[in-house]
């Protein structure tokens, strides 16, 4: 089954609206099925990582992210 990116980015976006940064983290994740390099993506993972205090997570996505940016 194809994956709506459109679906999915709403419904990520009506998660971050009612602070619920885990599952708009597991949203936008399917959409790194789609394209695991796309960094915008990814910086959206990465900052809603920072909002769980996962900070861990959160450095170790920018790291990726920059690493895209750097090539």
């Amino acid at each position: 089954m194809a994956i709506d990116r459109e679906k999915v980015t709403q419904a990520a976006q009506g998660y971050v609206s009612r602070k619920r940064y885990d599952r708009a983290i597991a949203e936008y994740q399917k959409l790194l099925t789609l394209d695991p390099n796309d960094a915008r993506t990814l910086l959206k993972i990465g900052d809603l990582q920072s909002k769980l205090e996962q900070h861990a997570e959160a450095v170790a996505t920018y790291e990726r992210v920059a690493g895209h940016y750097a090539k």
